[in-house]
């Protein structure tokens, strides 16, 4: 019997795996949360995923989808983070994004602090014309 089957059939460590990953989860999810929320930023409340939604739209704004995609290439360029615009995961407003905590906790640390000093740092378009030709297909977030 393989080590996988041998440990499905353990109900006690499933139990206590499953507790202890549901535990940390939900540690993330708050310490990520409430850092944004501390910059001012709105969440999309959870109970479940890998990720959160987070309304940029104070910081990029609301007009159009051209100026989540302004911000997106200003975190790109400028702060050396990638995180992934709401049109790109068919949201219908601008200015959500979607930031995964799950990865690496430095990672996630080290890109909230990016995050934090480049919004302060932006200056907000009132009208952006996008450049199709060099658009990205974004399907991750990375610090």
């Amino acid at each position: 019997m393989d080590i996988t089957a041998r440990l499905i059939e353990d109900l006690e460590w499933c139990k206590s795996y499953l507790a202890e990953n549901k535990k940390r989860l939900t540690e993330r999810y708050k310490f990520c949360a409430n850092r944004l929320e501390e910059m001012g930023l709105q969440i999309r409340k959870s109970t479940a995923g890998f990720f959160l939604w987070v309304d940029f739209k104070s910081i990029c704004g609301n007009a159009s989808f051209e100026q989540e995609t302004d911000f997106f290439t200003y975190l790109m360029e400028n702060a050396k983070v990638f995180i992934v615009p709401g049109k790109e995961s068919f949201c219908e407003q601008p200015g959500w994004f979607r930031i995964t905590f799950t990865s690496n906790s430095n990672y996630v640390n080290k890109g909230l602090e990016r995050i934090e000093k480049a919004i302060r740092s932006y200056k907000r378009k009132d009208s952006v014309t996008a450049d199709n030709s060099n658009s990205m297909h974004i399907s991750h977030i990375l610090f």
